[in-house]
């Protein structure tokens, strides 16, 4: 996840990017919006259930993941040759340049099979778009995973003063330490923590077990 700043004047994050409307408000689920790292001032992506939510959070905490796009329409055909469009409800691009086109549904709405048989029938089609279909569940959310993913994306906002504090700090660190006592050198408070959370998020700093970003995380150096 990148460092960003809203450091000076306030700039209005980019519109979504959704090929179709979504409700912001819902009496029925879950609706909402979050602004993502995406050029100078962010882009507005929207979501239309939690689980979809988390794993727009999940993804971009991802080393391998640039950005996501919400809402993309794609153009298919049914088993009886009629033209149909379907819109994914997350493409994360990766750095590599590779698009994921993912359908998110909870499990429960699987049963069917219906879900799977219209993703089998477009995985054939995709050439030129996408590189892969893939179906993301909450099972495929891991809670430790995505609780870190949450906390990076809450203090990716850049600090100057902090993070170069934070990162000449790191430059010293030999083997590991708790995120608390790198906290307590740093002598800033809350915002020494939040610097060394961004690092971790800017792949300077990586956790030395699958735990819980805390004050009693061990971390190191990142080779």
């Amino acid at each position: 996840m990148e460092l960003t700043s809203t450091i000076g004047a306030y700039a209005p994050p980019a519109p979504s990017l959704a090929a179709r409307s979504v409700a912001l408000a819902s009496k029925a689920h879950f609706a909402g919006q979050l602004v993502i790292p995406d050029g100078d001032d962010g882009r507005v992506v929207l979501a239309e259930s939690h689980l979809e939510f988390c794993w727009i959070i999940y993804l971009l905490a991802q080393p391998t993941v640039k950005t996501v796009v919400e809402q993309v329409r794609f153009a298919w055909t049914d088993h009886t040759g009629k033209a149909q469009l379907k819109y994914f409800d997350i493409v994360a691009i990766l750095k590599d340049g590779r698009k994921l086109a993912c359908e998110v549904k909870p499990t429960v709405r699987l049963k069917s099979g219906r879900v799977l048989k219209e993703l089998r029938q477009i995985s054939g089609q995709i050439e030129g778009h996408f590189d892969e279909v893939r179906l993301l569940t909450e099972k495929g959310l891991d809670r430790i995973t995505l609780f870190n993913a949450e906390i990076l994306f809450g203090m990716a906002d850049a600090d100057p003063d902090a993070d170069e504090a934070a990162i000449a700090l790191i430059e010293t660190l030999a083997g590991s330490a708790a995120l608390g006592e790198l906290t307590t050198v740093l002598g800033i408070g809350a915002r020494g923590f939040r610097a060394l959370v961004r690092l971790i998020g800017a792949r300077r700093l990586a956790l030395c077990h699958h735990e819980r970003i805390s004050h009693s995380a061990l971390v190191r150096r990142e080779a």
